[in-house]
């Protein structure tokens, strides 16, 4: 069915097929976009692992017990990808980056002589 096909038509043209008593079954299927496919395969993944670390993590229960009674089911999951130990780990490395650069364009402006003598003038004769 074309992209342009009306809702209305695409309705019309399952409900006979449904009636009808020559077909004895009706199979809907759909093209989902590349995106969509990776995003619900994600969103599996971590909730997948969210449900693992949970099975192996000792945490305390509220008062009323509201997992055991499988209440739990309309939480929404959250993930943080940026810990407090990768956040001063970056933190380190960027003040490591700026403080290297620093002493490297500072040894460039160390500067030698400009004429290189065979004989210097004895001591107290600089002048």
């Amino acid at each position: 069915i074309s992209s342009e096909t009306k809702p209305e038509d695409i309705d019309s043209a399952v409900s006979s097929a449904i009636d009808n008593a020559d077909i004895g079954l009706v199979v809907l299927t759909s093209v989902r976009g590349i995106t969509e496919v990776v995003f619900e395969k994600d969103l599996r993944a971590k909730k997948n692992y969210f449900e693992s670390q949970q099975a192996s993590r000792r945490r305390l229960e509220d008062a009323n017990a509201d997992d055991a009674n499988g209440d739990d089911e309309d939480k929404e999951y959250y993930f943080v990808n940026f810990t407090p130990n990768i956040f001063s780990g970056l933190l380190f490395f960027f003040f490591f980056v700026a403080v290297t650069f620093t002493g490297l364009s500072s040894l460039g402006a160390i500067t030698g002589q400009d004429v290189y003598v065979s004989k210097y003038p004895t001591i107290g004769r600089e002048a």
